[in-house]
């Protein structure tokens, strides 16, 4: 019984498979101005292998599609509607969110540039190989990393999780009012406490509020020579000493440990 059990499953499987569309891709690289707002069952890539080209992509309400993955020099504008799973960006290609929403990750590759001002990403944001990520609005339902040259800037937003900076990378925070663990830290930069491999570093807390007004509520973790740098919120006035809040923190840090 449990055979034939077994054997009626994997022919369901198998037939569900069968008869299921095949994902395909669709290519966008002409140079024009496409609008989305239908519905796409497949990967939509940009300027894939055509560098120059400029396509714009705008992704619409009312338009979805499993992938998006921008390529070099492509223009692609995330307005309304939704990725089923991940947004991919490469190759020098600007990338502008202002709504709609992501199922799953974001990756910024490679001197890429993404401004995000609203919309939502589903879980982690991914900054890597020298890209360059402004998050003003929206929302992140898990981490943001900062990795390999990347540069990230906060000043809104919501992001539910942790921060990670690691090689190399510099994440700037824009605000006021922070403190580290608890303790008023004030405005400058935060590095790693070893100076190794981020999965030994000692879990930290920020806290304070963004420029945009949103708190900011977050664990940290620094690798390498990686570096968070907190900054003050235009017209915010600066009092104390930038150096001296850093090295308390980091001498309390130690002595914890």
């Amino acid at each position: 019984m449990t055979n034939a059990r077994t054997t009626i499953w994997v022919m369901a499987i198998v037939l569900s498979v069968a008869s299921s569309p095949v994902l395909g891709l669709i290519d966008f690289a002409d140079g024009g101005t496409h609008d989305i707002d239908y519905e796409i069952h497949d990967t939509i890539r940009v300027d894939y292998q055509a560098p120059g080209m400029q396509t714009t992509v705008n992704l619409l309400d009312g338009g979805s599609t499993l992938n998006l993955r921008a390529y070099k020099d492509s223009i692609v504008n995330i307005l309304g509607g939704s990725i089923a799973w991940n947004l991919s960006v490469y190759d020098s290609s600007q990338v502008d969110i202002s709504g709609g929403s992501i199922g799953l990750y974001l990756w910024s590759h490679g001197f890429s540039q993404v401004d995000i001002s609203g919309g939502s990403i589903g879980i982690d944001l991914h900054a890597l190989d020298s890209s360059q990520v402004s998050f003003s609005g929206g929302s992140s339902g898990g981490k943001l990393w900062a990795h390999g040259f990347s540069q990230v800037d906060i000043s809104g937003g919501s992001i539910k999780y942790g921060l990670l900076s690691t090689d190399s990378a510099i994440l700037t925070i824009h605000g006021s009012d922070f403190a580290v663990d608890g303790a008023p830290f004030g405005y400058g930069e935060l590095t790693s406490i070893y100076g190794g491999h981020w999965q030994d570093e000692p879990y930290s807390s920020l806290s304070g509020t963004l420029a945009s007004g949103e708190p900011i509520g977050n664990s940290f973790r620094i690798g390498y020579d990686a570096k968070i740098v907190l900054i003050p919120a235009p017209g915010t006035f600066v009092l104390g000493s930038i150096g001296l809040a850093f090295t308390s923190w980091k001498l309390r840090k130690r002595k914890e440990l």
